[in-house]
């Protein structure tokens, strides 16, 4: 398999020439297991050690290249990424967790099956916007709504300008339209909750049953965990498709210019408020609020946005206040190595 059908653009080409070491061969990560990765070169697919430094630090994911020692078997470096989608991971930990790497195109998938929300999607979005990817909603399932045109004009005013397709792989319905997105070279991931359909599209573009796919409970819609891993595969097509696990939590790992990208209608209308750090709740001359008294502004719609900004800002804080305990950790640290030392040799030691 050559190389530029994997994605290996001029980006990625000049990367490894810097990087020069003799011996070594450029390779693209297909999955990632504890201290191995699946990688995928021109010879074809192997598998190869990870360094404990490098898998330790988490550095390594799905869909990133990296340059291999072809005699040791070993990675050596991860190639700098073009794009990478990432978030805040979950739990209380404040830490970045990127998803998928060098991704051009991020599929973002509800199902109509009592799955879509609009504020969710909307998380998506930003998340596909600061990862540098195109965006596209594909809402699934379609065949089980009895009103799926419904859901895609509520999609749409969400997605602002991204496309958005309601298919049904399963029933033949608008099931190929995510291959106008996939050309030669071109990598997408498939992104969304558990159950909405990630592995049986991915079947359903590679032509065989090679992602694990399961049932949805029936009491909630709710899909349980058939995908465990990242993985990333080849298809016909000559694109590459990275599936998921779906995700129970979504929370933003972004900066703003992200979020003001997904909403850029009412980015732009706050430019109109008396107060430059404006709120958006009780304070005089608010432009979004008047916007939303005019009926011109959706009030869910608004009030995602404040809270979006305001989760933005909280995440921002704690890094900022975790980078200042460290920075006083190790100043405090230095200053009881200095204090032994000087116990020990005395202050002319």
């Amino acid at each position: 398999m050559h190389l530029e059908s994997m994605g290996f653009s001029p980006f990625f080409r000049a990367s490894f020439d810097a990087f020069g070491a003799p011996g070594s061969v450029p390779a693209r990560v297909t999955r990632v297991s504890a201290d191995r990765a699946q990688v995928r070169g021109e010879a074809g697919e192997f598998e190869a050690l990870v360094p404990r430094a490098l898998a330790a630090a988490g550095g390594l994911v799905a869909g990133d290249w990296v340059a291999v020692d072809a005699e040791r078997g070993a990675v050596e470096r991860v190639l700098p990424r073009r794009t990478e989608f990432a978030r805040q991971a979950a739990g209380r930990r404040t830490e970045r967790q990127v998803v998928a790497a060098n991704v051009d195109v991020v599929f973002l998938l509800a199902g109509l099956d009592g799955d879509f929300r609009a504020r969710r999607l909307e998380r998506y979005l930003a998340l596909a916007h600061a990862s540098g990817a195109s965006p596209v909603v594909l809402l699934t399932k379609a065949g089980l709504c009895a009103d799926a045109g419904a859901f895609v004009r509520e999609a749409q005013a969400v997605a602002r300008g991204a496309p958005v397709h309601a298919i049904d792989v399963v029933e033949g319905r608008g099931a190929e339209a995510p291959l106008g997105y996939l050309g030669p070279g071109v990598t997408a991931a498939l992104l969304g909750s558990s159950g909405v359909g990630k592995s049986t599209l991915a079947n359903h573009l590679l032509g065989e049953a090679r992602a694990e796919t399961g049932a949805v409970r029936e009491h909630d819609a709710r899909g349980r965990h058939t995908t465990t891993r990242r993985e990333l595969f080849f298809l016909p097509s000559g694109a590459a498709l990275l599936d998921t696990p779906g995700m129970r939590e979504v929370q933003l790992w972004v900066e703003r210019s992200a979020l003001d990208e997904t909403f850029d209608d009412l980015a732009a209308l706050a430019g109109g408020c008396r107060f430059r750090d404006c709120g958006h709740g009780a304070e005089p001359g608010c432009a979004l609020r008047a916007a939303v008294e005019r009926g011109e502004v959706d009030a869910a719609r608004l009030a995602s946005f404040v809270a979006l900004g305001r989760e933005i800002e909280g995440h921002a804080e704690r890094r900022a206040e975790r980078a200042r305990r460290g920075r006083s950790e190790g100043r405090q640290a230095g200053r009881l190595v200095r204090e032994a030392m000087r116990m020990k040799y005395g202050r002319g030691g």
